[in-house]
């Protein structure tokens, strides 16, 4: 007798938990009285093995976007979701379908595909800069797309909150822990009223042919952080394995938007950043470098300098600048006591420093020295010779 195959879908929409499980019964009808087996995999109600049982999971945060450098106005976004269970899929040739729409003056719309898909993003490129975009998201087999979809909303560049920059991940000596620190939003588009702010700390398996910061193609997961923290310490669920990390700071209403939502969403964010440096356990900060003068008077000088990406956040906590009026630019012995200026621990995480020296005498030659301050002590010290004008 031929096989009839017929599954139980839940209709519990919840798709915050990326753990769902449903039941599917197939039943092998060899007579009326007669079951030859039951399987179980999918849902709760009987239907015929159809379209995926939901979407993927997404976040206000898990888009990126990329300016051209060739032409400012155009941008490739990058649209992140959490793969849904294999039991989810519910057939054959499973695939994502990511998209958003437009308008024609004659009020016809298009549909636009991603030029590319993969297995937890879709690629859109040559996107403007100063259009807001809202993609949907669909699990699709051959049966067709899952009854519900995703939404993510992509704003403008100036509608866009802050980036957080520098994010940095400090490694422990214990394998598997990471300190992931970010530099605290202070952006006024951040803390407008009646707004629920916070960070995505996204965590993404780096598979093994991924190692380009766009294609980390594995399983994706991510939380919610308060905005008042600006670490988190982290213990990846495999110490095997190579994990990548982003961050997004977000605004969001407290009438959260999600799937199937027909209106435009109430909501921003600045995309995610992700972890492009790594610093190493007991790493001794070495000199400062790119120091130059940016702006100097009779009486004052502002000095600016670079730091490299593993001496930022979360290793220097401060920099100390000494000088002092010295002979000539061909003898830097000190002519009076040296004097000494300290940066505080929120300009040192930045990847630019700066400090401006006042109360100098005119047509003098300086001697500048500038130190950071790390967890391991002073770091070695740069000096510059510069001369006020009159």
């Amino acid at each position: 007798m031929e096989e009839q195959k017929y599954y139980i879908r839940s209709h519990h929409h919840n798709w915050g938990s990326p753990s769902l499980t449903g039941i599917t019964l197939v039943m092998s009808v060899l007579s009326f009285v007669n079951l030859a087996h039951v399987s179980l995999t999918c849902g709760s109600v009987i239907e015929s093995i159809g379209v995926p049982r939901r979407p993927p999971r997404t976040d206000v945060g898990s888009f990126e976007c990329v300016t051209s450098p060739v032409d400012k106005s155009k941008r490739d976004v990058f649209i992140y979701w959490q793969n849904i269970e294999d039991n989810e899929k519910c057939g054959d040739s499973f695939e994502y379908l990511a998209y958003y729409t437009s308008t024609t003056t004659d009020n016809k719309t298009i549909i636009h595909r991603s030029n590319e898909t993969y297995n937890n993003y879709a690629k859109f490129e040559g996107l403007s800069t100063d259009i807001g975009y809202n993609f949907t998201v669909y699990s699709s087999n051959k049966e067709g797309l899952s009854a519900e979809y995703s939404t993510i909303f992509v704003p403008n560049e100036s509608d866009k909150l802050d980036e957080l920059l520098p994010f940095t991940k400090m490694e422990f000596y214990e394998r598997g822990v990471f300190e992931l620190s970010w530099k605290y939003a202070s952006s006024k588009k951040l803390l407008a009223a009646n707004q629920v702010n916070d960070y995505t700390l996204f965590w993404c398996e780096n598979d093994e042919n991924s190692y380009n910061k766009y294609q980390c193609n594995g399983s994706m997961n991510w939380m919610h952080i308060p905005s008042s923290e600006s670490y988190y310490n982290f213990i990846v669920p495999d110490k095997m394995k190579i994990y990548q990390f982003a961050i997004s700071a977000n605004s969001q209403s407290t009438l959260k938007t999600g799937i199937t939502s027909p209106y435009q969403p109430i909501s921003s964010s600045s995309g995610m950043v992700w972890v492009l440096c790594t610093v190493l356990p007991n790493k001794i900060v070495g000199k400062i470098k790119n120091v130059w003068v940016n702006i100097i008077s009779s009486t004052s000088m502002e000095l600016r300098w670079k730091l490299d990406c593993s001496d930022r956040i979360g290793a220097v906590l401060g920099f100390r600048i000494f000088y002092c009026p010295v002979v000539s630019m061909n003898n830097s012995t000190c002519k009076e006591p040296i004097l000494n200026e300290t940066v505080s621990s929120e300009m040192a995480q930045d990847s630019r420093g700066k400090v401006t020296i006042t109360k100098l005498k005119s047509y003098t030659t300086y001697m500048v020295t500038i130190a950071s301050i790390t967890n391991h002590g002073e770091g070695f010290n740069i000096v510059i010779l510069c001369s006020t004008p009159l």
